[in-house]
């Protein structure tokens, strides 16, 4: 066929292929449609077939075929037969009957009827379940009922306000990641923001500093601050009467506006801060260097007044900053002092064997912590726990409970993992430990079998342990531990260190002295005491 084909006429089908006009089908016209249109751009049958995967043989049979041709072959209505083909009532009855069912359910119930129900994987099942939804328009329904929601009147000015915490990673000059924390305000009526960013996690001490900020870029303070029952704020829920930190409390109670939580897993609640966070990450924060904190809480005052507040809102079609000028009449006075919280982070050296040393005691940091002379991380102490994070991203690397008790090294094992050693480069150590034999790979690949998800700490525990026994103990413990089926490898070691004691035992022979030299007969009788002694004793 020669020329521009004309785009695909899906009335040409007849009934028969009009009702078999699954997925399957609607992919090989399309497919039809892209070889005719690459051939009429003059490209040869194997560049097609290169560009459209399939072989060069089904572009010359496209191709011969006119549009009526290929909707009546067999090409295009061509089903294979598939497993689950004999099942197929029984899934659509089920399914027409609850079309909340799923595809796991469906399997389950296909087990439980059919016992010589040939084996299939669930993704196949769920393919074949999709398909009998759409031939037969079964769709599926959820069975909770969505939760009923009203839009709420806008509230008046200078009423209420928002707050949430977010947080990103950005990119440094060096092009390392930080990660930036932020804390978010927005005034319900105006939509007027206000962000403040940290590279430290917000503390209670650091929410109140943000909160005078706010205030003071405001020039005054809503009535009503809504929020998420977030830690830095509320100690416990105390069954509704809520208990907020101490360092909040007092901030609210010297302010004077009403504090209001939303429940836990509400964000419908406060949904205009929620959309202020995405708008920071995706608008602001994507794709931005960072330059230290203070050049970028410069840059974020900058982002407000052009696009934050400068540019119309999308829902209520008003700039923020222009109503702004209008709520800012109806906002309470603040009178406050803004003073910064001191840092509550410390900053300490990190040793040669990546630990820090804290009130007489050692804390591990992850393999690799230590980067050279000098190096140091943050350290932030709260409710009896120590907290370390990294001073170039502020990530937290461990968590530690204080120790009462001096001159202790307090580690966590999964910080004496390498995380750059791979599973390849452990198994060839360990191999070396059995001298590279061949019952040393097949334990290691029953073992691999029995504790895929422990196999490379039981790998480090033989590296560690098995080296200090000679190679004759170490491979006949081998021996042992594979007939013994004992896929661990502390059973291994014990099984070691127990061969190696009999191995030191010396022999019985050895211990006993020589009979030969000893006198075969004793006339030796002995001495016998007197009753009467002892019954006049006792009287």
């Amino acid at each position: 066929m020669e020329g521009k084909e004309k785009a695909f006429n899906f009335e040409n089908a007849n009934p028969q292929n009009e009702r078999l006009m699954n997925k399957t089908t609607l992919e090989r016209i399309v497919m039809w449609h892209k070889v005719k249109e690459l051939s009429s751009k003059g490209l040869k049958k194997a560049q097609i077939g290169r560009k459209l995967g399939i072989s060069r043989d089904t572009v010359r049979s496209y191709l011969k075929m006119t549009q009526e041709e290929f909707l009546n072959s067999g090409i295009c209505n061509r089903r294979y037969k598939k497993k689950l083909d004999p099942y197929k009532d029984f899934i659509k009855m089920h399914l027409e009957a609850e079309n909340c069912f799923s595809a796991p359910q469906i399997h389950d119930r296909l087990k439980e009827s059919y016992p010589d129900l040939p084996v299939v994987s669930e993704r196949t099942v769920y393919s074949y379940v999709e398909e009998i939804r759409d031939e037969f328009g079964i769709a599926k329904t959820n069975e909770v009922q969505p939760r009923q929601t009203c839009q709420l009147a806008p509230t008046g000015y200078g009423e209420d306000a928002q707050v949430d915490f977010g947080e990103k990673l950005i990119r440094n000059e060096k092009g390392y990641y930080v990660r930036i924390y932020f804390f978010a305000m927005v005034l319900c009526r105006s939509r007027h923001k206000f962000i403040y960013l940290s590279n430290r996690p917000f503390t209670t001490e650091m929410t109140v500093y943000a909160h005078h900020l706010a205030f003071e870029y405001f020039k005054g303070m809503p009535r009503r601050i809504i929020y998420d029952q977030d830690k830095v704020l509320l100690r416990s829920e105390n069954l509704g009467d809520l208990l907020m930190t101490e360092g909040f409390r007092s901030f609210t109670q010297e302010c004077g506006f009403e504090v209001i939580f939303c429940k836990k897993a509400d964000p419908q609640s406060k949904g205009k801060v929620e959309n202020v966070v995405k708008y920071v990450k995706y608008n602001f924060l994507k794709g931005r260097t960072y330059r230290g904190i203070e050049t970028l809480n410069e840059e974020v005052i900058g982002w407000l007044d052009r696009t934050g507040n400068g540019k119309k809102h999308a829902a209520t079609r008003l700039v923020p900053k222009e109503e702004f000028e209008i709520e800012k009449q109806y906002l309470l006075p603040y009178y406050g002092s803004i003073v910064q919280p001191e840092e509550k982070m410390q900053s300490y050296v990190v040793r040669k064997d990546n630990t820090i040393a804290y009130r007489g005691c050692f804390y591990s940091l992850p393999l690799g912590s230590y980067k050279g002379k000098g190096c140091k991380v943050l350290v932030m102490i709260k409710d009896h726990e120590l907290m370390v994070f990294d001073a170039e991203t502020g990530k937290q690397i461990a968590i530690h409970t204080i120790s009462p008790v001096k001159g202790q090294l307090i580690q966590n094992t999964d910080h004496r993992r390498s995380k750059n050693e791979s599973g390849k480069e452990l198994e060839d150590k360990a191999l070396t430990v059995f001298d590279n034999t061949t019952d040393a790979l097949l334990y290691f690949g029953l073992l691999h079998s029995d504790k895929p998800r422990y196999y490379t700490d039981n790998l480090r525990e033989i590296i560690k342990c098995m080296t200090q026994y000679p190679m004759e103990i170490r491979l006949e413990s081998l021996c042992k531990c594979l007939d013994a089926r004992a896929y661990n490898a502390k059973i291994m070691n014990e099984v070691a260190g127990t061969l190696l004691k009999k191995k030191q035992i010396p022999e019985l022979d050895d211990i006993l002295p020589e009979t030969s030299n000893m006198p075969g007969n004793y006339d030796i009788e002995p001495s016998v005491s007197d009753i009467s002694i002892y019954e006049e004793a006792i009287r």
